[in-house]
């Protein structure tokens, strides 16, 4: 595997180098759902994106799941696997693809040599310094941080929005990864487990209890997101109760998780676009910092808040 490498780092280097200054191609865009402004949790994969997560995505998947958990243990094995660069890039790409904001899409200003020795450069020293090089500077580190720089819009950002992003870093503090993580163990023992169970799980009276995880992780989910300096959000219909209503009656007791998870983008709202100074501190140093969000605000049709964007159709998170 490191032999691998020793040929792919100076080809890379070498391909960056005669791109300097070059806009990465640009990459055909996911359709657009007609029925659907926002698009965050409930899109589908074209068929050969299904076909490469079938055949080659599920070894690839459980050997980056035992290098994250030797993390853990401060070993850092990324730069080793060679193929784990490229399947997180591509990943990257398939989900922002995906991503649909006002009837707006996005792109990534980054080719994958930048992506590969930004990948390859943070794993390596963070192998020889037994994880502290990330530790002590992921400010500036951070492959997931890096990837939010690199989003742009397509085409001129939509009116009252800018070009800062939260997509990949997930921008949560320890205390509240404990509390998602206690919050999911003990709704899973209240019902969360029985409510996956097909057809049976639905009709067992605990399942409801349990559906209260979904909705937890959603609004979890949906918090850490920044769209062109927006901060989606959840419309003051998106309850417990109506998202137990719309798992028994619209999704047919969970079987159609599809049409659950279009209702869920329905729900979704964006607020007043707002210019981010940590975002500014989390951009390489060899970048400017991105510019404010422009004066032009988006329609405020939201409540209280600004602009709303009327969310309908079709999204979803890939694993």
């Amino acid at each position: 595997m490191p032999f691998v490498h020793i040929i792919l780092l100076p080809t890379f280097a070498f391909r960056k180098l005669l791109n300097v200054g070059k806009p990465p191609p640009e990459e055909p865009a996911a359709v657009m759902d007609p029925d659907a402004k926002t698009v965050v949790f409930a899109f589908k994969l074209a068929c050969v994106d299904k076909v490469i997560a079938m055949t080659f995505g599920v070894l690839l998947y459980i050997i980056s799941t035992v290098i994250s958990i030797l993390k853990y243990a401060q070993i850092d094995l990324s730069s080793a696997w060679f193929p784990e660069p490229f399947w997180k890039f591509y990943n990257a790409k398939l989900a922002l693809r995906a991503y649909q904001i006002d009837g707006a899409k996005m792109r990534f200003d980054a080719r994958q040599e930048d992506a590969y020795l930004k990948f390859q450069y943070e794993a390596v020293m963070n192998f020889w310094t037994l994880g502290f090089f990330g530790m002590c500077c992921g400010k500036k580190t951070n492959y997931d941080r890096w990837l939010d720089t690199k989003i742009r819009w397509r085409g001129a950002p939509p009116p009252g929005f800018n070009q800062q992003f939260r997509v990949f870093f997930t921008k949560l503090r320890c205390v509240q990864k404990l509390k998602k993580a206690l919050v999911l163990f003990m709704l899973n023992i209240c019902g969360g487990a029985v409510a996956k169970i097909p057809l049976v799980g639905p009709l067992i009276p605990v399942a409801p209890i349990g559906m209260y995880a979904d909705v937890f992780v959603y609004r979890m989910l949906l918090s850490n997101y920044l769209f062109g300096g927006s901060q989606p959000y959840f419309d003051k219909a998106f309850t417990w109760c109506n998202y137990v209503y719309h798992y028994y009656v619209t999704a047919i007791l969970g079987m159609c998780g599809m049409k659950l998870k279009r209702w869920v983008d329905k729900q979704i709202r964006m607020g007043e676009a707002k210019h981010d100074p940590e975002h500014d501190a989390d951009a390489p140093e060899d970048e400017p910092a991105v510019d404010a969000a422009p004066s032009a605000a988006p329609p405020k049709n939201a409540p209280g808040s600004a602009a709303s964007v009327s969310a309908t159709s079709s999204t979803g998170l890939s694993a």
